[in-house]
C-alpha cells in the first residue's frame, strides 16, 4: 500500500472516530423523560430579600408562573448535563432567542436585576439545553426555549390552582394537600414535588416551585419513585441595569445585547462553575404546615411596560 493510500485509510479511521465520539456525546439513550419546573416569582424575590445575595425585580408583564427549566433526566438521577460543550459545536448564542425574547421575558424570567439578562438562559441551555438536542423537537437552541414557552402556557400553574380555589393572597394561606390535590387534578393525576421558601423568622412557608415529569413527547406522567433534587443555577452578578425610560423591556434588552460582545458564548466555560449550594430557606414544603401564596408586587424601579 502506498503512502498516500496509508494517509488515506488514517484520515477515514479519525474521521469514523470522530464521529463515533460525537454520536456518544449525545447518546439519547442516556435520559428518558424530561423534568419540567416552574417557580412562582414573588416567592423568588422573598427568598432573595431574605438572603441579600442578588437585587430582584419582576417585569411588569409577569403575572404568572414562570419556567425555571426543562430538564432531560434518567430514571431517578440528575443528568444529562453539559453535553458536547468542548466542541463549541452548542454553544449558547444570544441572537437566537432575539424571535421570541419577549416571551422569554414574560415567562422564563430572570429575575436578579444584577445580573446580565442572558445569564440565566445560557446556564438552562448549557446544562440541560444542550442534552436534550437528541430529539427533534428541541434539537436548537430556540426550539428548546419555544418548547420552554409552550409547555409554560400548556401547564398553565396559576389556572390549574385557581380551577382547585387557590389564587394569590397575601391574607389566606392553603392546606399543603390543597395545593397538592389542585395540581394533580390540573396534571392528569400525576403527582408533582412542590418546593417551598422557609421564612424562619415569620415561621411562614411560601409556595416556591412546582416540578413534574414529561415523557418525550411532552405528555405529564408519573415522575420516577425517587425525585431528583431542584437545580439551581449560578447567577453573575455584572451590576448591569436594565436601561429606564420608555423604551419596552424586550427592545431594551436586545439595545443591551448589541452593546455586549456578538457571538456565541462557550458552554465550556460555563460548565466548569461550581453548582449554588442549595439555601437553606428552600426545602421540600412541610405537608403539616400552611403555605402561602403571595400576590405579585412590582418593585418602582421596574422598567414599565
Amino acid at each position: 500500500m502506498s503512502l498516500l493510500s496509508q494517509l488515506q485509510v488514517v484520515c477515514l479511521l479519525l474521521v469514523q472516530l470522530q464521529q463515533s465520539v460525537f454520536s456518544n456525546a449525545f447518546n439519547s439513550d442516556e435520559w428518558d423523560h424530561f423534568v419540567f419546573a416552574q417557580q412562582w416569582p414573588m416567592t423568588s424575590c422573598i427568598e432573595v430579600n431574605m438572603t441579600h445575595e442578588h437585587v430582584c425585580y419582576i417585569p411588569r408583564n409577569v403575572s404568572t408562573w414562570t419556567v425555571h427549566g426543562l430538564w432531560p433526566s434518567e430514571g431517578s438521577s440528575m443528568g444529562p448535563e453539559f453535553c458536547n460543550t468542548e466542541s463549541h459545536k452548542l454553544d449558547f448564542d444570544p441572537a437566537l432567542l432575539d424571535p421570541i425574547l419577549a416571551q422569554l421575558i414574560k415567562y422564563w424570567t430572570n429575575i436578579y436585576q444584577d445580573t446580565d439578562l442572558y445569564n440565566f438562559w445560557k446556564h438552562e441551555w448549557c446544562k440541560h439545553g444542550t442534552c436534550a438536542v437528541t430529539l427533534e423537537s428541541v434539537d436548537s437552541e430556540l426550539k428548546y426555549f419555544k418548547k420552554g414557552i409552550q409547555l409554560q402556557n400548556q401547564f398553565d400553574l396559576l389556572r390549574i390552582l385557581r380551577e382547585g380555589g387557590i389564587t394569590p393572597s397575601d391574607e389566606t394561606t392553603y392546606e399543603y394537600t390543597e395545593f397538592l390535590n389542585a395540581l394533580e387534578r390540573g396534571l392528569g393525576g400525576f403527582q408533582p414535588k412542590i418546593s417551598c421558601v422557609h421564612d424562619k423568622v415569620t415561621k411562614t412557608q411560601y409556595i416556591a416551585q412546582v416540578e413534574f415529569c414529561t415523557d418525550k413527547n411532552f405528555n405529564a406522567i408519573e415522575c420516577p419513585a425517587k425525585q431528583r433534587d431542584s437545580l439551581y443555577f449560578v447567577p453573575e452578578s455584572v451590576n448591569q441595569q436594565l436601561p429606564r425610560g420608555r423604551l419596552k423591556y424586550a427592545a431594551a434588552a436586545k439595545s443591551m445585547r448589541r452593546q455586549m460582545k456578538g457571538g456565541p458564548e462557550s458552554c465550556q466555560q460555563h460548565s466548569d462553575r461550581v453548582q449554588r449550594p442549595k439555601l437553606d430557606s428552600e426545602s421540600p414544603c412541610q405537608d403539616t404546615e400552611a403555605l402561602a401564596y403571595p400576590v405579585i408586587k412590582y418593585s418602582r424601579q421596574m422598567l414599565g411596560i
